[in-house]
């Protein structure tokens, strides 16, 4: 199978780069698309690409499916309707409002494509950019075997979801060649390209003659009642901007809280993402993390060791890169101020500093927000409960304190939500005494009718003060339950 020609899709979906730069952390754009994409089983696994380890996995979906095949068949029959000399149409999700039509023939799969991506969705990661990210796992899976390394497609984030159903135009099987080639060049391909496309493409998981009955006749077979015959065994709207190529870094921050405790002093622990796949570590491995203060008159403190923890995350496949996790914990007295840290790795008395590019790696120290006293739930078809805590910093003298959270919403004849922001302001509740910050305090209670997703998140943003701040995304994670009433 010609997989360049899959890769010319992807990179018709992707005309506009942001310009090459070097990645530092935080990156709120692309950061939860890098764990899902790299983190797959294991410590804070995602297993997006659970259903795609190999070529022909695809049990969930009964006899004679692939999950490869219908994911690629989703990317393409989304970005079909592109017009390259325009700059409308192409890889943007409207497929979830363009499942009943003709043109795409086997809603069924679509629709259980977009359901399984959904679970995935957030405020950060699109449906757009999900549908793109299966195409590129697909290929992966469908490029292993024992003689070479699986083909990696360069995949990059910033797709816009659409709110409404795109223009006609995806070929079907009954238009002549004339029609077909029309359609192909619109889309940026020519002729070649297109026999590639079509051919080759439908390689991965052949025909299905319930739905194309035209092309393959239908069987009286119980296990094939899709009457499926293989073939052989062997692009992105005008004005949206996609980002780098994701790539992980050797080394990555996670799951960073701080609290504020009795006494004036605060707790910070962490996680210390190590990449393992080219530099495997040495029993003897320490990991030392170097917190910077704000001001250079305040007492540094002694670097903290941090423990490496039992379980690495890795991929379905040996060739996708593998990391270790390290966890650290340390409580400092608040007033002490921080603005950054490094991770320094010693390996058999060699040391390495990890500073993020030069800068360190930023500690967020002005809107805190305070897990152990906040609390979240999603209940299934019911409400969304949040109530925040967060803990300012005084010296600021912010105007005004607001949560925005992102809600998913759905949309008619869409089994993909939109996200619809929620602004609270946030109320002043208490003084921490010897700290240097008070308490913020506001609650979120949706109950309309609204689409399940997974992955919640929300902003927090301090204006009017000494200088503006935002934080722009932050997960449901490390709170407690709110109970359902």
């Amino acid at each position: 199978m010609s997989y360049l020609k899959l890769f010319s899709v992807l990179t018709l979906l992707a005309p506009l780069l942001w310009p090459t730069s070097a990645y530092t952390w935080p990156n709120t754009d692309t950061d939860i698309l890098e764990a899902i994409y790299y983190q797959q089983i294991g410590y804070d696994g995602r297993r997006f690409s659970a259903f795609v380890r190999t070529c022909e996995t695809g049990n969930n979906l009964g006899p004679g499916r692939t999950n490869s095949a219908e994911w690629i068949r989703t990317a393409y029959h989304d970005m079909a309707t592109a017009d390259v000399e325009t700059g409308i149409g192409g890889m943007d999700a409207s497929i979830g409002f363009e499942r009943s039509r003709q043109e795409n023939v086997g809603f069924h799969a679509f629709t259980e494509t977009l359901l399984f991506f959904g679970d995935f969705m957030s405020a950060r990661s699109s449906m757009a950019d999900l549908i793109a990210l299966g195409a590129v796992m697909s290929v992966t899976a469908c490029t292993i075997s024992p003689n070479r390394k699986p083909l990696f497609l360069p995949f990059r984030a910033g797709r816009v979801d659409a709110t409404e159903a795109g223009p006609f135009g995806t070929p079907e099987p009954h238009q002549d060649l004339t029609s077909h080639t029309r359609s192909f060049e619109k889309q940026g391909f020519n002729s070649t390209e297109m026999i590639g496309l079509v051919a080759c493409g439908h390689s991965l998981g052949g025909v299905n003659g319930r739905d194309f009955p035209e092309i393959v006749p239908a069987k009286n077979d119980s296990t094939n009642v899709d009457s499926k015959q293989a073939f052989d065994t062997n692009t992105v709207p005008k004005g949206v901007q996609l980002s780098e190529v994701i790539t992980p870094i050797p080394l990555k921050p996670d799951n960073l809280f701080i609290a504020m405790n009795d006494g004036g002093n605060m707790t910070i622990t962490g996680d210390i993402r190590i990449r393992i796949d080219d530099n495997l570590p040495t029993d003897s491995r320490q990991v030392f993390i170097h917190f910077k203060p704000r001001s250079p008159s305040t007492p540094a403190i002694p670097p903290v060791e941090a423990t490496r923890l039992s379980e690495n995350t890795t991929a379905w496949h040996p060739y996708a890169p593998s990391f270790e996790w390290w966890n650290f914990t340390t409580t400092v007295p608040a007033s002490q101020g921080f603005e950054s840290f490094t991770v320094e790795v010693v390996d058999d008395g060699q040391s390495t500093v990890h500073a993020n590019g030069g800068g360190g790696f930023p500690l967020q120290t002005d809107l805190i927000p305070q897990n152990h006293l906040s609390c979240s739930s999603v209940y299934l078809g019911r409400a969304y409960l949040l109530n925040l805590t967060v803990a300012v910093r005084d010296e600021l003298n912010f105007q005004d304190v607001k949560l925005t959270v992102p809600i998913p919403v759905r949309q008619a004849e869409s089994v993909v939500p939109r996200f619809e922001s929620h602004v609270l302001d946030m109320e002043k509740t208490g003084v921490l005494a010897d700290t240097g910050y008070s308490l913020y305090t506001a609650s979120l209670d949706v109950r309309p009718e609204h689409m399940y997703v997974t992955i919640m998140s929300y902003g927090l943003s301090g204006r009017g003060g000494a200088r503006d701040v935002e934080v722009p995304f932050v997960l449901w994670k490390g709170m407690g339950t709110c109970p359902y009433s």
